[in-house]
């Protein structure tokens, strides 16, 4: 998205948000809501770091779903399994990584999207 002809990012603290719940993911301290598991509140918030840098990389917002495709794409390998879980999950079904791995997998990935996002500012 532009603005006044300049190319408009998201702002530091949403690039903090998204670092900080990363590092929650990884210590153990993440707060979800009452009575949704740990595992089931990361694996819904994987695709917002990549929505986050696509926006970043392009200047465009797009939705969730769409972010999981540019993950698969941009990030893929490694992360292909969650991030195949949070599309999963997105849709109604259920995914195939146990809790704690989910919950691992998703501090580390969200870490290191935020990071890649950070090294293009």
């Amino acid at each position: 998205m532009r603005r006044g002809g300049h190319l408009a990012t998201p702002s530091s603290p949403a690039r903090g948000h998204w670092r900080k719940w990363g590092e929650q993911l990884l210590n153990g301290s993440a707060r979800t809501k009452p009575f949704v598991p740990a595992h089931r509140a990361a694996v819904a918030r994987v695709l917002g770091p990549p929505r986050l840098h696509h926006t970043v990389v392009t200047g465009e917002v797009i939705s969730k779903e769409a972010a999981g495709e540019y993950a698969l794409d941009t990030f893929g390998g490694r992360w292909e399994l969650l991030i195949r879980t949070a599309l999963a999950h997105r849709a109604g079904k259920t995914g195939v990584m146990a809790p704690g791995e989910a919950i691992r997998a998703a501090g580390e990935f969200t870490s290191a999207v935020v990071a890649d996002a950070e090294s293009r500012t």
